[in-house]
């Protein structure tokens, strides 16, 4: 975890969303393999990521200029009424911040937390 730093400029952001998208997938392969009846599905364009699986569906859109983007998770790991949607920035230093917070985290931490929430699995953090 780090403290608050300057959103990324385009081209680290743009790299860093390709990075994310990576991930996302990767991640999601795991999870399929870990859990084959809550098997995940993964669908990539140039708009965003969006995974579905049999307890909700969770999308990503890509990165503006800023460094900025859109996460919005529905399943039974989110908050009232099954969705939660929020922004996400890229950090100069390679982390990605949710909504604004004080902390930034690596990439992989917040994909992780993500799809956890997607199964419905208890998120530790």
């Amino acid at each position: 975890m780090t403290t608050a730093e300057p959103n990324a400029h385009a081209g680290l952001a743009a790299e860093m969303w390709i990075s994310l998208q990576a991930l996302v997938a990767s991640h999601a392969a795991m999870h399929s393999i870990a859990r084959p009846k809550d098997a995940l599905s993964i669908a990539v364009n140039t708009q965003g990521v969006t995974v579905k699986g049999a307890h909700g569906t969770l999308r990503w859109t890509a990165p503006d200029a800023s460094g900025a983007g859109e996460i919005e998770i529905d399943g039974p790991g989110t908050s009232a009424g099954n969705r939660e949607r929020g922004r996400y920035e890229f950090t100069e230093d390679g982390f990605l911040r949710l909504d604004h917070a004080v902390e930034a985290l690596e990439l992989e931490a917040v994909v992780e937390q993500q799809l956890q929430k997607l199964q419905g699995q208890k998120v530790q953090g």
